[in-house]
């Protein structure tokens, strides 16, 4: 009987241990697996950006000039802004801001079979109607212009400005997934911790039933949950 009482605790001990293990070997299975998920995510075939042909396809669904320019920015094959509303101080005008000139865009317009007819404009600056998140209120921005170019095709016209911006309205959205990304690694691994807290819980109360003698019920029955 005194070789029977003190072997099972042993047994215990080397179950305890062989579920541990198993359980942060599952917690690193999952963190690997998301791991693994965001950089599936972000990794192209060489020399072909992310999901271009799904890019042409968005941007042949637009009917206007300045959307399909904004479709292809949208998925970073071009480096435009979305189309804002500008002015040159006499008369409103719908543009667009760019990181490069004109010659990208025409050749990714071509390759939807649109093809408008661009003409250089000699213009330093242009105001852009932007909205002042500080104050709650629109207002007139100017914008150092490098070069510009009016675009004409099928009854429209739209301005190309090239300008020293911090982002294009692909890079926006890429940084607005990413941000989106980490919040939900981070949700993960919150629930992963959660759960083997809980679970280091009910085994230290497991444990302290087994050393005084008595039956083991859960959590919710000899002892209850605190906190």
């Amino acid at each position: 009987m005194y070789f029977s009482q003190h072997t099972r605790p042993a047994q215990d001990v080397k179950v305890r241990r062989v579920r541990g293990a198993l359980r942060v070997l599952t917690a690193l299975g999952v963190v690997f697996a998301v791991v693994v998920f965001a950089l599936l995510l972000q990794v192209a075939p060489p020399g072909e950006a992310p999901d271009v042909g799904e890019a042409y396809q968005y941007a042949r669904s637009h009917v206007t000039l300045h959307g399909k320019i904004a479709a292809l920015s949208h998925y970073d094959v071009l480096k435009t802004t979305e189309p804002l509303t500008c002015s040159d101080g006499v008369q409103n005008f719908t543009c667009l801001l760019s990181k490069t000139d004109i010659t990208p865009i025409l050749r990714e317009l071509k390759k939807i079979d649109v093809e408008p007819e661009a003409s250089p404009v000699a213009r330093r600056w242009v105001l852009v109607l932007d909205f002042n998140y500080t104050d709650g209120t629109w207002r007139w921005r100017n914008i150092t212009v490098v070069r510009g170019w009016e675009l004409k095709w099928n009854n429209e016209t739209v301005y190309v400005f090239q300008a020293p911006i911090e982002k294009s309205l692909g890079e926006m959205v890429k940084m607005q997934k990413e941000v989106s990304w980490r919040l939900f690694v981070e949700e993960v691994l919150k629930g992963v911790t959660w759960r083997r807290a809980g679970q280091d819980r009910s085994n230290h109360r497991k444990r302290h039933c087994d050393t005084v003698g008595l039956p083991y019920w859960g959590r919710h029955r000899l002892f209850r949950r605190r906190g």
